[in-house]
């Protein structure tokens, strides 16, 4: 079975809630409870994902963040606010993307849809026109310092974070609720209205940049597209 999401934890309760999550979009899990199981399931291969459990897990999880990513895969885990060291050690290890417990289910999703349009295998779902985007993005690991093609734009750093999110989401179109849960540590405690607010200050910032905009997508979200025609979409966000 192709493109399988390895769940790594040794919470019973925690795998089969995220098995259903993921199931219901379409993204076939397997259970990995000790660090000989993951490496024996990375050897084995035909995945398309690692998870990490990053609040219970008992084994090097640093070293196994490592050994999943020079297996190709995307690393993602469920991290604590108490975690900032170890957070920090599996960020260089590889890890692509920690997202904090309590678990906000659509977070977890747009990373793994990310994860399977990075494999070349998009869905089709919420897709915008590939209208190009410039390859020469990088964000500042605090995600307020952007550069577009030399040019330097200083954000706050929601407004980084919410252009870093639209970077990664590439052709697909980002709903208020990705962003929300992106973005925000409690998403459930702030309004789409909030959104629409940093959106536009974010717009504001990019007009000085000729090369990008932020296209509404009515009735789904936004999408970050390039103004210049011919570009085939492939946002890269560096740290």
């Amino acid at each position: 079975m192709e493109n399988r999401v390895l769940i790594c934890t040794e919470d019973p309760e925690l795998y089969l809630l995220l098995n259903h999550i993921l199931s219901v979009e379409g993204f076939p899990s397997q259970l990995a409870d000790s660090d000989v199981d993951v490496e024996c399931c990375l050897q084995k291969g035909g995945l398309l994902a690692v998870i990490f459990d990053g609040v219970a897990w008992r084994g090097d999880i640093v070293a196994l963040c490592s050994l999943s990513k020079q297996a190709g895969l995307a690393v993602g885990a469920l991290i604590a606010g108490d975690m900032r060291t170890t957070h920090l050690q599996m960020i260089k290890a590889g890890l692509d993307d920690g997202i904090m417990r309590p678990l906000a289910p659509e977070r977890l999703l747009a990373f793994l849809r990310h994860a399977r349009r990075a494999a070349g295998n998009p869905s089709a779902f919420g897709e915008v026109s590939p209208s190009a985007l410039p390859t020469d993005i990088s964000v500042s690991s605090n995600s307020q310092h952007i550069t577009i093609r030399g040019r330097h734009l200083a954000l706050t750093s929601i407004e980084g974070r919410i252009l870093e999110t639209l970077i990664r989401h590439g052709n697909r179109t980002c709903s208020r609720g990705d962003l929300l849960a992106a973005v925000w540590r409690e998403p459930h405690d702030v309004g789409a209205r909030t959104v629409d607010v940093h959106i536009a200050r974010l717009r504001k910032a990019l007009s000085a940049c000729h090369d990008v905009r932020i296209k509404t997508v009515y009735g789904e979200g936004y999408a970050l597209v390039s103004t210049r025609k011919g570009e085939e979409l492939s946002a890269a966000a560096r740290r």
